[in-house]
């Protein structure tokens, strides 16, 4: 299991949209890793992301609008699928 949290240290940075933006806001990702043995030869691996992000209020179209909407809560969302399939010859 991989674990990963991000986010500004100090929200004040945000000025006057520090609160409505929520500017100490950490966004964390989840990205459990499986390995099946199929025996000697192969090996299945399978990954997924799975992530949060700030949830606004309203729909924007430009990053640049983001910091002055105001945020609802926390969205989660799956960012990606991932098979390898490893055969040893």
């Amino acid at each position: 299991l991989i674990f990963n949290m991000s986010g500004h240290f100090d929200g004040d940075d945000f000025g006057k949209y520090a609160d409505s933006f929520d500017g100490g806001f950490v966004e964390m990702n989840f990205t459990p890793v499986i390995q099946l043995d199929f025996g000697k030869r192969d090996t299945l691996y399978l990954l997924t992301m799975i992530g949060s992000r700030r949830c606004f209020e309203k729909e924007y179209k430009a990053v640049e609008e983001e910091i002055s909407l105001k945020k609802t809560g926390r969205e989660w969302f799956c960012d990606r699928i991932t098979f390898r399939w490893l055969h040893r010859f």
